[in-house]
């Protein structure tokens, strides 16, 4: 069972997170400042208010926590610190920034290197995703668990449409749903709940894009890793990871398979254009 001090910091954490997203939600559509932090990087004034608001809120609750956040400097005392709390203030600021309801505030608090405990709060549903090491998973304070489903191939898939039709997958998919929301974080919220069974990233992903949805996939029975089955590690040196795969049980070894094959069919081809 989960700490009495874990379980305080997930109600300040759930707290948090809401006010956060009403901060965010009160300005979602309004006209707003946005500049680019690095070339196809974007941020609002509001992703960086959010992160503000979030940081007080728990870095006040606790001192002792390292903080590690996409809308901070990141520095090294993160990495002496006993648990830190790994945050996105806008998880989908792209989707944001298009008006487009797709986006969620995230917060995981991470020890060695693994979460503890992880929030997803979506205001444009009012949907709050939460999980505790060891306590199982929760949408709105009910209990969630992941998908049943076994056939990998035809699985409800969050993914690009242009992605899943590759020519360089080794097998072709034939999903009955396909939908690409811009949140990752939300991605692996909605196959936590059992609203899809597989969504895949070929993109690098930061620490603060899967490490709250980490804990709460796998405590609701679903699998994060690389496309090797390797788990992610968080609050390390590296926060970049590449290859996720967030899935049910059933769909998860062979998803990893297809994207290994689908960067052996690329080498492959590479290897001959040389």
């Amino acid at each position: 069972m989960p700490d009495a001090a874990l379980a305080a910091d997930l109600k300040t954490v759930i707290a948090a997170a809401k006010a956060g997203g009403a901060l965010a939600a009160k300005h979602f559509k309004t006209t707003i400042k946005i500049w680019d932090k690095a070339k196809g990087d974007p941020v609002t004034e509001i992703d960086l208010a959010v992160n503000d608001l979030l940081e007080t809120a728990l870095r006040s609750a606790r001192p002792s926590y390292g903080w590690l956040s996409e809308e901070t400097k990141d520095t090294p005392q993160r990495l002496s610190a006993k648990r830190a709390w790994v945050v996105d203030p806008i998880d989908g600021t792209r989707a944001y920034i298009k008006g487009l309801p797709e986006y969620c505030i995230s917060i995981a608090c991470v020890e060695d290197g693994q979460p503890l405990l992880g929030v997803l709060y979506d205001p444009s549903a009012d949907k709050t995703y939460a999980a505790l090491a060891g306590g199982g998973a929760q949408l709105n304070g009910t209990p969630i668990t992941v998908s049943d489903w076994s056939d990998t191939l035809t699985s409800r898939m969050i993914m690009a449409q242009d992605m899943a039709e590759h020519r360089l997958w080794p097998k072709p998919w034939h999903p009955r749903a396909l939908v690409r929301p811009n949140s990752m974080a939300l991605r692996l919220g909605w196959v936590a709940s059992g609203a899809y069974d597989l969504t895949i990233a070929l993109s690098d992903k930061q620490d603060w894009d899967i490490a709250a949805a980490d804990i709460i996939l796998s405590e609701a029975g679903g699998h994060l890793t690389d496309h090797h089955g390797k788990v992610r590690r968080y609050n390390q040196a590296n926060t970049s990871h590449p290859f996720v795969v967030g899935a049910a049980p059933g769909v998860h070894t062979e998803a990893c398979a297809q994207i290994r094959g689908l960067v052996a069919n690329y080498q492959a081809e590479q290897a001959a254009q040389q």
